[in-house]
């Protein structure tokens, strides 16, 4: 006498666990072989680096929360072969079974010169405004310019530790022009993982010019080293701001990371400087961006002098800028997928 088979041996059992095996590989797997730091989230209160003599200091703080992120990831289309029975676009191998992408990590960079918090005719200072732009770009990482901590015109803020805060991210503060008792004037980054190595190197400088200098950090989001630079050059002498281009170009020649260098160039694409830079680094905007990429002034943008640059394992796959409504300048946002992304993953197919 036949048996009526069970409802749990319905052939589309083995076609069900093929669907979750895939949504595993899809979803769930991608994170995995991504990477990421673990929580960052300080247990206690800010710790500093340890204290310099020099004006070449520079302070790593980690902000009282942090929310780490391995920013958006990429999407990436089905490898070629035969498609699995009954699951369109889902690709075979040639054993049967089923082969998912996974698609490169996503690291998103901005570069903004803040006119140290205050709006263009310098009447009012506006930091919680600049943290509100500054939390609109969804970046990762932010290379900012025209920095105050301590100075006496812009209320005593410390600003990068204020930013930090608002926006729950790490720093690192470098000062280039130390004035009476502890009033500084920098750079600063700002970012969602964890940085180390932090160090700034004055640049060179001469009679009338302002010092400039390059902080560095490296953060390892996906588990492989990046250095992160900012800078902010010259602005009133071309030849100054050339032997400044000419020392970052050597400094980032050395470093064996993959890496981005952003700031305030005061120069155009097609100047000595960005052609010295891009000696060793390429420019994201040129690769990534549409249209001129004017970033100053913001009320009627004429000239592109803010920058992401980049080398190593990184490419550009989207490039943007975006007008503030207190700085004299726009930011600049890049979206760098980092390394080339895992292995294709194959499962086998169980199909009934």
């Amino acid at each position: 006498m036949h048996r009526p088979r069970p409802s749990w041996a319905s052939p589309d059992i083995p076609l069900a666990l093929l669907v979750v095996a895939v949504l595993v590989l899809a979803f769930v797997l991608p994170s995995r072989l991504g990477g990421s730091d673990p929580d960052p989230t300080p247990t206690g209160g800010a710790r500093g680096a340890a204290p310099s003599a020099s004006p070449t200091d520079q302070q790593v703080v980690p902000a009282p929360t942090v929310s780490p992120g391995t920013g958006p990831r990429s999407t990436s289309s089905p490898s070629s072969g035969s498609t699995v029975p009954g699951l369109p676009g889902l690709p075979s191998n040639r054993g049967g079974g089923v082969c998912v992408d996974v698609p490169a990590s996503r690291l998103t960079a901005a570069s903004f010169n803040i006119h140290s918090g205050f709006n263009r005719d310098r009447s009012r200072l506006e930091l919680e405004q600049i943290a509100a732009e500054i939390s609109t770009l969804g970046a990762d990482v932010v290379l900012l310019q025209e920095v105050d901590r301590n100075r006496r015109w812009s209320a005593h803020v410390d600003e990068p530790a204020y930013l930090a805060a608002k926006l729950g991210m790490y720093y690192a503060f470098g000062t280039n022009v130390r004035r009476s008792g502890d009033s500084e004037y920098g750079t600063a980054i700002l970012s969602r993982y964890p940085v180390s190595d932090a160090s700034n190197t004055l640049l060179p400088n001469g009679p009338g010019g302002q010092q400039r200098g390059l902080l560095r950090v490296v953060v390892s989001p996906f588990g492989t080293p990046i250095s992160l630079y900012v800078t902010h050059l010259e602005n009133t002498s071309s030849t100054m701001r050339l032997a400044q281009a000419r020392s970052i170009a050597q400094i980032v020649a050395q470093d064996p990371n993959a890496k981005i260098v952003g700031g305030d160039m005061n120069a155009g694409p097609g100047s000595d400087v960005l052609g010295t830079l891009r000696g060793p680094l390429d420019d994201s905007w040129t690769t990534a961006g549409l249209g001129t990429g004017f970033t100053h002034p913001t009320t009627a943008p004429r000239s592109r002098i803010d920058y992401l640059l980049y080398a190593g394992g990184l490419q550009p796959v989207a490039s943007a800028v975006l007008p503030s409504a207190v700085s004299d300048h726009s930011a600049v946002r890049t979206v760098f997928e980092v390394g080339t992304g895992a292995p294709q993953v194959c499962l086998p197919f169980f199909g009934g």
